[in-house]
């Protein structure tokens, strides 16, 4: 039994160094591989270029035809008028103003209400109801100053002036805010000058 193991072992001892010098003598000379992919540097592309479009020539008496109808006239602006109109048919007036206000027209608890507006310190509203905007004790109508031929009375402080008159159950005041301003006064003087009763 003993003689069978070391016949055994002995087989497999010469089979591992056998295998042991054919690893070393055969396959120890074959080149190894490494996992490394080795860098690759590609070419820069170079871009195709197509030939230019060759750019269509005109004679000198096309080109001046093509200018020509290519400039457009110049049109002059319209000049802005210094003043503006306004009419109110609900109310029967009418009246000029300067154009650089802005008009604005809405309603009041009294009647209807025309804005001619630059700023706070600077604008002319002008009331129109079957009753006064606005309350004073009592009111003394001059034909002193007339606006379109009837008599007004006029009320100032040191920001406004308002000036009332009265026509058939129509009553208009013109208030005018000036914080004493003598270019606001003069142009509010020339607006009521203007105010015409239709």
């Amino acid at each position: 039994m003993k003689n069978r193991l070391l016949i055994v072992l002995s087989l497999v001892f010469v089979l591992v160094s056998l295998a042991g010098g054919y690893y070393i003598l055969v396959l120890s000379k074959q080149p190894s591989y490494t996992s490394q992919v080795p860098e690759v540097t590609l070419p820069t592309p170079t871009p195709e270029y197509s030939d230019p479009v060759q750019e269509e020539t005109t004679t000198n008496d096309e080109s001046m035809v093509l200018d020509e109808t290519a400039q457009e006239p110049e049109s002059t602006p319209t000049p802005i008028p210094e003043f503006l109109s306004f009419q109110s048919d609900d109310d029967n007036f009418s009246v000029s103003y300067k154009s650089q206000r802005k008009f604005y027209q809405d309603t009041e608890k009294t009647g209807n209400r025309y804005t001619f507006f630059i700023s706070n310190s600077n604008n002319i509203t002008l009331h129109v109801g079957d009753s006064w905007s606005w309350d004073h004790p009592a009111r003394v109508f001059s034909s002193d100053l007339t606006v379109s031929g009837q008599p007004t009375f006029t009320f100032e402080v040191s920001s406004q002036k308002l000036t009332d008159f009265e026509s058939g159950n129509k009553k208009y005041t013109v208030q005018c805010v000036h914080f004493g301003s003598e270019s606001v006064k003069a142009e509010c003087d020339a607006l009521i000058s203007s105010f015409k009763l239709l």
